[in-house]
Parts: C-alpha cells; structure tokens; sequence
C-alpha cells in the first residue's frame, strides 16, 4: 500500500488489460502485471485503485474476493526483488497441481 499523495518514482506502462497507462510503483507491482496480462482468465484489472473509507473485504467483488492476494513487505529491496522473480514460479506451480 502506498500513501495516498506518493511522490516517489513510477514507470508508465500500457497494458493490455488496463486501460489507459498502468503507472507501476516497484518491482512488485510490475511482476503481477505481467503476470496478469498472461493469464487468459483475467479479462481486465485495475492497480494503485484508492481503497480510502472501504473495510477489509469491501474493495474486492463477491465473485473472487476470497481469492485475493494483497501483499506488501517491510524488507529490504534486493529480498523483495527476488520474491518477485520467484513468485510467478510458486504461483505456476500451484497452477499444475
């Protein structure tokens, strides 16, 4: 989660799933894009989606809220950079069980 007013560094990507220009925080946040662009049953998604006033559960839809992954670290940046290589490998092989 970011703060609201986040003035740090940001990439602008356009991706195909989004519309308009996904602007892309961390490594983090662009391993699931990719990882969402790839998966043919994600048909569109949102990111950096304000969730101000919601409570937990309110911000995700009836139909997938109980698959919802929020992740956020408190680690050191070379720790989260390979969470993100190793993350679409675990989720792969969760896919083939």
């Amino acid at each position: 989660m970011r703060k609201k007013n986040y003035k740090g560094r940001c990439e602008k990507r356009v991706v195909g799933k989004y519309e308009g220009v996904c602007r892309i925080y961390d490594p983090m946040q662009s391993a699931y894009a990719a990882i969402l662009q790839q998966d043919d049953g994600v048909v569109k998604f949102q990111c950096n989606v304000l969730l101000e006033g919601l409570a937990e559960g309110e911000y995700t839809s009836e139909e997938f809220g109980d698959r919802y992954l929020r992740i956020s670290f408190s680690i050191p940046t070379e720790e989260i950079k390979v969470f993100c290589e190793e993350f679409p490998k675990a989720v792969e092989a969760l896919r083939t069980k």
